[in-house]
């Protein structure tokens, strides 16, 4: 909790079939979904902590994309996700590499 992180990443991936839509970290903003380009690399991070073990808290996603800098709201586990509809992510194929940094390093 706290830390600065530094967020890059870097890759090509296809996101649809039909169109074929090609993508980068940034996402395409020819479609969004709940509020970002599709396809834009999105991250939380899900706290090892939890007072009430029957519920999750509510997750704060970031929006990375190819980079950025961002303070970790909990301590626990970062987790990361191409911005994309549940029902489209049997379609997504290619590669993305993200490294995760301590901000000034």
């Amino acid at each position: 909790a706290g830390q600065k992180l530094t967020i890059k990443a870097e890759g090509m991936y296809q996101l649809e079939d039909d169109p074929a839509w090609q993508s980068t970290a940034e996402g395409v903003t020819i479609t969004y979904h709940r509020g970002r380009p599709l396809g834009r690399l999105i991250a939380c991070v899900v706290p090892s902590s939890i007072p009430d073990q029957r519920y999750l808290p509510k997750l704060e996603i970031h929006s990375t994309g190819e980079s950025s800098e961002w303070v970790a709201p909990a301590t626990g586990w970062l987790l990361f996700k191409v911005n994309d509809r549940p029902d489209s992510l049997h379609n997504n194929r290619g590669d993305l590499e993200v490294s995760v940094k301590p901000a000034g390093r």
